[in-house]
Order: C-alpha cells, then structure tokens, then sequence
C-alpha cells in the first residue's frame, strides 16, 4: 500500500479549510455600521438582474443620505407586502430621493440580508 505524499500546498490548503470557519462571521459583524434606510412603504421593482430593492417613506441611520446616491454598501429594510413582517436588503449602492411623502429610495445589486450573493 503507498501513502500520499504530503506536499506544502497540501498543506497549506488543509489549513486553508480548517480556518475558513473563522472568516464566515466577518461580514455580518461588517454589517452591522451599514448606512440603513427603513421604509414604511414597500415599492415595487422590475424583475431585472442583478435584483433591485426599493422603499418609499424610510427613516435614515448610520449615515444613511436623506437625497443623493450612495456608492457603498447599504441596508434597505420593507415592510413584506401584504404583511406584518419586514425584510432586509443589503445592497452594493443605493439613490435616494427626499419628497413630499419623505425619503425614497432604490438599492441596485440587492440580496436578501442573510442570504448568499
């Protein structure tokens, strides 16, 4: 019977694997500073990709812009339609418009908060 030969790669892969556990809670620690609106309102978005999320009468935090686009990550949370349940959004940019009714705003690139990209 002849054993593997353990080569450097080898093991630097297995210890690779062994501590990519530790890497998995790094973004949702990340997440937590996101700039974040959270709409009153839900608003409908084309079935397009990459997916989009959008919310009309949303209340600002983390530095979120009240009017103007912003070019990073950021946390868009609606209300479920024809629900009492919200759901989060984090999306790789984001416009807001400030109105009337008060802020809207549309993210691009969006998934499901919690889920994989």
């Amino acid at each position: 019977m002849r054993l593997p030969r353990i080569t450097a790669s080898f093991a630097l892969t297995a210890t690779a694997l062994a501590t990519a556990g530790l890497f998995v809670a790094a973004p949702a620690a990340a997440q937590e500073g996101l700039p974040t609106y959270t709409c009153q309102q839900w608003m409908p978005v084309p079935l397009i990709w990459p997916p989009m999320a959008a919310g009309s009468q949303c209340a600002t935090s983390n530095g979120a812009p009240e009017e103007g686009d912003l070019n990073q990550q950021v946390r868009i949370t609606v209300p479920v339609y024809n629900s009492d349940d919200t759901v989060s959004y984090i999306c790789t940019s984001s416009s807001a418009v400030l109105d009337d009714s008060g802020t809207r705003v549309s993210g691009r690139d969006c998934s499901q908060e919690g889920m994989p990209r």
